[in-house]
């Protein structure tokens, strides 16, 4: 292979990679006005005129080539060059390069070989695999230094442990594809280490290094250096580990100096990729957190209605107490902090085979883009609550979908849609740390009988809550821990409402009666993947069901307890049986079009008389009063990206440090006085704030509960 044809890896999109898209536009027009001549052909480079600039491509590769404009880097000039030079490659009886010689063995060798980090190649179809055999990444590491060198080690044993490295050879180029990166890494036949492509912007150095390493590994070469030669002791943060948190502040401080209402996709991709660095670094954890914050910022660039500015800011508050705290944490505290990278599950020898009773189940996708299925089942002679969970991570198994799961997934040599008919002994239990069921193993779920009848379920009697002043004490006391609520709840119920549409809220709200008429207001939020949930409850209310319990999900939003409907308990055409809103359909009977246009002009009808549909406490809380006003400062200011507070600003946080200063709130005081005492507003004080504002929010939770006294 000569060394022009190393060129003809290069397509439009590895261009727009080296370059950007908007500069390939620009060379294709220079190309087709004709601006782009051949001046000079030597030995080992090339002259070529663009649009009156002079451009060198050599031997070396595109990472050397060289313009005499005064752009610095990349540059049309080049890409046009590069464009120019892979017509006549591709077409030798239209090239207007006169070749004086044809390329000999010794021509090819003295031109290739030029670098020590650029393997030799052959003369036939470049061998992409080989070339990168080649590499001694040892060699490689100390050119790119000690730091670099540690961060592509911890990403190499990384991805030795996920083992999800695809390699896609497309002829002069080999696409190295990290499936949890989400980002391909481009080896060009000839270009050597430093003529590899990405759209990385951070660490490309580390990353490209992990990615040689991973090719070799998957030839059977292993790298030295991942063998671990020394235990670290997770009790106490590495060198490393120190360094990586501080610039991930700086990364959060920079994304509110540009400002939230400013972000783009560049900024989401960003923080995916320090998620896989926190991997690396052995912080699950905060990695979780990052990407739930990457995922957010998307929500943002798409105008997610159930996304705001706000919702980002105090998680960006949360991040950051959590990185001081990770800061200054040692020994069991610190491994708590951690996280755990996999769920390690163990068989309790002393533990009997369970006798499981299902009571739902749902499907969930989170921000950062894993999903997974969770089904829920209570101990019959011991009331308790069990969780099962199948889940994968963004990108990975694609078949993996909410139905798939649901009727063919296996979960001990039983399906989901089976294990939600039935009761079940479960042999041999393995338990998490957390208390959760292993859904793999030895673990083997044998029916007892199917559930048909509402005797069959009469232990949801129980376990479930009857009346809602019990469950609102219970929640107030279960808000008191440090672990805060349960995230489930089965309510017996004794009537309901019809389903009521929010549209400012974007949400539907369904009240459910207890046996003294109180009511309970259970939320679903109107989002694309929960519209078949709605649907099936909507139906399912239409055609007046009998529902005996619901088995809910709970969540704090700002300062309310959310109650979303997981399952329901219902008796229909004389059989009762578990209805799983995520995964079961109910049938409806059609409808004539006279049926439906009457139907909608009642909807319209009733919905004119209805009050808000919306349930929200006309009382307003103490925390609310104080911290509500500093938040909407604190959201302008980074919103905006301008960290310098107006006349009015100033004179509001005064309003509410007199405030929180006669309520006794002397830490909020000290944290305001901060904010006004500083002559540079930075980031760091402006999350403690957030923080400290969104924590008092979060003490005086609102239940959505309202009790009747009448009946009491």
């Amino acid at each position: 292979m000569s060394w022009q044809q190393q060129y003809l890896a290069y397509d439009q999109d590895s261009l727009a990679t080296y370059a950007n898209a908007g500069l390939v536009r620009r060379a294709l027009k220079d190309i087709e006005a004709e601006k782009v001549i051949l001046q000079n052909e030597q030995a080992e480079r090339i002259t070529i005129e663009s649009d009156g600039q002079q451009v060198c491509l050599s031997a070396t590769g595109l990472v050397n080539a060289s313009c005499t404009c005064p752009a610095t880097g990349a540059c049309k000039h080049i890409v046009a060059a590069v464009l120019y030079l892979q017509q006549h490659l591709q077409n030798p009886a239209q090239q207007q390069i006169e070749n004086q010689t044809q390329d000999t063995p010794e021509l090819v060798e003295i031109s290739v070989v030029s670098f020590s980090e650029q393997p030799q190649v052959s003369l036939n179809k470049p061998n992409l695999i080989e070339e990168i055999l080649v590499f001694d990444l040892n060699q490689l590491a100390k050119k790119i230094g000690k730091a670099q060198t540690q961060k592509a080690i911890k990403l190499a044993r990384l991805w030795q442990q996920e083992q999800q490295t695809d390699l896609l050879d497309e002829e002069y180029r080999l696409k190295i594809r990290i499936r949890s990166l989400a980002e391909d890494i481009i080896y060009v036949a000839g270009a050597g280490f430093t003529g590899m492509l990405s759209n990385l912007e951070k660490d490309q150095s580390a990353y490209y290094l992990a990615a040689l390493s991973e090719v070799q590994r998957l030839q059977g070469k292993l790298w030295a250096e991942l063998e671990l030669r020394e235990a670290e002791n997770p009790a106490i943060l590495t060198e490393s580990e120190r360094q990586f948190i501080v610039e991930l502040k700086d990364d959060l401080a920079q994304l509110l100096e540009f400002g939230l209402s400013h972000v783009n996709e560049m900024t989401a991709r960003q923080l995916h990729l320090l998620n896989m660095s926190a991997r690396s670094e052995s912080l699950p954890r905060l990695a979780a957190m990052l990407r739930q914050l990457s995922g957010q910022v998307n929500r943002l660039l798409n105008r997610d209605e159930h996304s705001s500015e706000q919702d980002t800011l105090l998680y960006l508050a949360q991040m950051n107490a959590y990185l001081y705290q990770l800061q200054h944490a040692q020994g069991e505290q610190l491994l708590k902090l951690r996280g755990k990278l996999r769920q390690h599950y163990q068989l309790d020898e002393e533990q009997a085979d369970l006798q499981l009773l299902p009571l739902g189940a749902r499907w969930w996708r989170t921000l950062g883009g894993a999903r997974g299925m969770s089904l829920y089942f209570s101990e019959l002679e011991n009331p308790k609550t069990f969780e099962v969970t199948l889940a994968r991570a963004e990108n990975n198994d694609p078949n993996f979908t909410r139905h798939n799961a649901w009727s063919q997934q296996s979960i001990w040599m039983l399906t989901a849609q089976q294990l939600m008919q039935k009761k079940v002994r479960l042999q041999q239990p393995r338990f998490g740390e957390d208390g959760r069921l292993s859904a793999a193993g030895t673990s083997r779920a044998l029916p007892l009988n199917s559930l048909s009848k509402i005797d069959d379920f009469s232990l949801y009697q129980q376990i479930g809550f009857n009346d809602w002043q019990t469950l609102q004490q219970h929640w107030q006391q279960q808000l008191q821990t440090i672990d805060g609520i349960n995230q489930t709840i089965l309510l017996n119920i004794s009537a309901y409402d019809s389903p009521k549409v929010d549209e400012i809220e974007q949400c539907l709200w369904w009240t459910v009666y207890d046996q003294n008429r109180s009511t309970l207001h259970m939320r679903l939020d109107w989002k694309t993947q929960d519209l078949e949930k709605i649907r099936q409850l909507e139906r399912l209310c239409t055609q007046m069901v009998q529902v005996h319990s619901i088995f809910g999900y709970c969540q704090i939003k700002g300062h309310q307890l959310v109650l979303s409907p997981m399952s329901l308990l219902i008796t229909q055409n004389g059989k009762t049986r578990l209805f799983n809103l995520d995964f079961d359909q109910l049938a409806e009977p059609k409808k004539t079009l006279k049926e439906s246009i009457v139907g909608r002009i009642e909807q319209l009808l009733a919905k004119k008389k209805q009050q808000q549909a919306k349930f929200a406490s006309t009382q307003i809380s103490l925390s609310q009063k104080v911290c509500e006003p500093i938040l909407e400062v604190l959201l302008s200011l980074s919103c905006s990206g301008r960290m310098l507070l107006s006349a009015s600003q100033v004179e509001i946080l005064q309003q509410q440090r007199q405030l929180a200063q006669d309520a006794g709130m002397s830490l909020l005081v000290r944290q305001i006085n901060l904010i006004l005492d500083t002559s540079q507003l930075n980031s760091a004080l402006l999350l403690r704030l957030v923080y400290v504002c969104d924590l008092l929010l979060r003490m005086q939770v609102f239940l959505p509960i309202q009790l009747n006294i009448d009946n009491k």
